[in-house]
């Protein structure tokens, strides 16, 4: 799940990609904005998602 605003999306995202077997606890994670003006994406570590925003992004990836 995202957060819209008018001005970027942000999703939660790991910094390193998801690999199978693996669990939330195993990542280390920061938001990805999304801009719709056409701006390259930015990923920032300086905000942590919660568990919850991790699992609704990320739990349909099996254990």
């Amino acid at each position: 799940m995202s957060k819209k605003t008018s001005n970027y999306e942000k999703c939660a995202w790991p910094t390193v990609g998801v690999r199978e077997g693996t669990r939330v606890e195993d990542y280390d994670w920061g938001y990805l904005y999304i801009y719709p003006d056409g701006r390259p994406p930015e990923f920032r570590v300086s905000e942590k998602p919660t568990e919850q925003e991790i699992r609704d992004r990320w739990g349909h990836y099996p254990n």
